[in-house]
């Protein structure tokens, strides 16, 4: 089972995501990085539907954006 994410890593996630919404620059890396979180703390609590549904989207819009080439 994976375990939960840190504060600290929840902590450099939210400032990516505040350093990416004030640039025009790639967002890859940081759908990248919410895919993984989402995808961490649906693991660490598997009863949780909600974050288990939120982790599936994002892990499928991260397919289409590298289908796409984006």
């Amino acid at each position: 089972m994976s375990r939960q994410p840190s504060l600290a890593e929840i902590g450099a996630f939210v400032a990516h995501i505040r350093a990416a919404s004030s640039t025009n620059g790639d967002r890859g890396p940081l759908l990248a990085d919410r895919v993984e979180v989402l995808e961490r703390l649906a693991a660490a609590d598997p009863k949780n539907r909600e974050v288990a549904a939120l982790a599936r989207d994002a892990r499928s819009a991260a397919g289409r954006r590298a289908r796409n080439g984006r």
